[in-house]
């Protein structure tokens, strides 16, 4: 039976750019993280959620992506070797009502590999409700060289949006019984 632990809550007091965790202790197998998020963009493009490693990502591509997308009656897949985006969430269908984020990063302190997650995300608007499935591979670090890094910081964020008050993340620690 595995071991499950609360490392960290994140509770915004104030909209914030990014929900971030430093000094993520290396003492477990996997992590997991449960968010409930809303934006404040008035945008009526879409964004991405991004789940940023050990700050990697912000000016590169840095992780293979593959997709599935269910929005009202349509479904869509699509996949990148290389991509800035880990997740799709439309930010505009979170301004009214709170998204949710379930992601888990798999050994994320082994560093004879790289790290692969999953994240499944879902905003419940009235109009346009969507459910997205994600698997992702941290492969590439910013000098360009295949990445085995172990993660010690987290950011979970919506570009071109600030994330409001109110919103809230837990990061998880898993163990083997």
């Amino acid at each position: 039976m595995a071991v499950i632990e609360a490392i960290q809550t994140t509770y915004l007091e104030a909209d914030a750019s990014y929900i971030v965790w430093t000094s993520i202790p290396d003492t477990y197998e996997h992590l997991e993280i449960r968010a409930s998020i809303q934006t404040n963009t008035s945008s009526t493009s879409t964004g991405t959620s991004i789940l940023y490693l050990n700050n990697d990502g912000t000016n590169g591509n840095y992780y293979t992506r593959h997709q599935l997308k269910a929005q009202n009656t349509s479904a869509t897949a699509n996949a990148s070797a290389t991509h800035q985006q880990t997740g799709y969430l439309n930010s505009t269908l979170v301004q009214q009502s709170y998204a949710a984020l379930h992601i888990v990063l798999y050994d994320y302190a082994n560093t004879n590999k790289m790290t692969t997650f999953t994240m499944t995300q879902g905003a419940p608007e009235a109009l346009t409700p969507s459910l997205t499935f994600t698997s992702s591979i941290w492969w590439r670090d910013s000098g360009g060289y295949t990445n085995t890094d172990a993660i010690d910081q987290i950011n979970i964020g919506v570009p071109g949006a600030q994330l409001t008050r109110g919103s809230s993340a837990t990061l998880y620690g898993w163990n083997s019984s």
